[in-house]
Order: C-alpha cells, then sequence, then structure tokens
C-alpha cells in the first residue's frame, strides 16, 4: 500500500470515473454549475447599462466589495464544517476503516473541490472588482465578469451547504460506526481458565 496521500486533479477523475460507471455520462454534466452561471448571466443582462463602467463606479466597486466580502466569510464558515470533517476522518479507527474501504480519499477530493470552488468564487469577484476601476472595457466583459461572479456566488453557496450536509452524514456514519464497534467488542466473552 502506497503511503503517499494521492494528488487531487488524479483522484477527482477516478471519482469521476466512477461515477460514471454507475450513472452514465449524464454524470460528467455540470448541470448545476451550468445553472448558476445561467443565472448570473440572466441577471447581468437586467443590470442598468450605468452600473458598466465610469459613470457610477461607487456603485460598481461597493457591489464587488461586498460580493468579495461575502465570498470571503463563506470560505471562512466553510473551513470551520471542512475542520469538522478532517476531524471526523482522522479519527483512529474510524479513519482507517474508510481508508480500508476505498473511502477516504474521497471525502479528502470533496473537501478540497468545495475549497476550489469557493476559491473561484473569491477570484471572480477580485476580478469584478479589479475590472470595475478599468474604464474602456467593452460592456460584454464587463457583464461577463459580473455573471461569472454572481454564478460562482450561487455555486459557493451551494458547497458550502453540501458541505455542512457532507459534515452532519459524516458525524452520524461515525457516530454509528463507533457504536457498532463498541457493541462488537462488548459481545466478546473473555477465556476464562
Amino acid at each position: 500500500m502506497n503511503n503517499m496521500r494521492p494528488k487531487f486533479l488524479p483522484s477527482y477523475l477516478e471519482l469521476l470515473r466512477k461515477e460514471t460507471e454507475q450513472s452514465g455520462l449524464v454524470a460528467l454534466l455540470p448541470f448545476k454549475l451550468a445553472a448558476c452561471v445561467a443565472t448570473g448571466y440572466v441577471c447581468s443582462r437586467f443590470v442598468l447599462p450605468g452600473f458598466w463602467g465610469t459613470a457610477k463606479i461607487e456603485v460598481t466597486v461597493a457591489v464587488y466589495g461586498g460580493l468579495l466580502t461575502f465570498t470571503g466569510l463563506l470560505l471562512a464558515l466553510g473551513w470551520s464544517a471542512f475542520s469538522r470533517m478532517y476531524e471526523t476522518l482522522f479519527r483512529a479507527e474510524f479513519g482507517a476503516y474508510l481508508q480500508e474501504k476505498g473511502l477516504l480519499n474521497s471525502y479528502i477530493v470533496h473537501i478540497g473541490y468545495m475549497h476550489f470552488v469557493q476559491i473561484l468564487s473569491i477570484l471572480f469577484a477580485g476580478a469584478g472588482l479589479v475590472c470595475s476601476l478599468l474604464a474602456h472595457l467593452p460592456t460584454q466583459i464587463y457583464q461577463w465578469i459580473f455573471a461569472l461572479t454572481i454564478g460562482f456566488t450561487i455555486y459557493a453557496i451551494m458547497q458550502a451547504i453540501d458541505a455542512v450536509s457532507a459534515m452532519n452524514d459524516l458525524a452520524w456514519q461515525c457516530a454509528f460506526f463507533e457504536r457498532s464497534q463498541k457493541q462488537s467488542k462488548s459481545a466478546v466473552v473473555p477465556l476464562r481458565s
């Protein structure tokens, strides 16, 4: 057995392969992400034209500053869930059991994916803030950056909700595992001589 932790990308691709074996090629299509970006694009189409460019730059900067702050808070709150998940994953017997069954890496990859999405959300909000300060960009660039910022913010919220659900599921499974372990140990009758 290799004692090196698997890298994210090969592990993620392996999880996708397993998912396609179970669900078919539909599992490869990021429906939720596409829906979030489409929602962001629709939102960008309804923004008043004065929002783009230098006409109301203070409003644009305030909106992107708020989005950047919100996504940063979302990342901080997400790490609270991630730390709880790591605590549960690395309990001695439970962590060994997950590794034996080939599930430990799946949880680690899931946490990494949620973290990656939240970082992307922050990067798009930061890029939007910087681009809002740049004059003379085409309106389509402003709109797409706004669409991606809104889309990835929504997707990051969904990932944060998934993180809490995964944390709760993992805590439940760990408690069930530990109770089963205690019952199996107490069912053993000690040898008397």
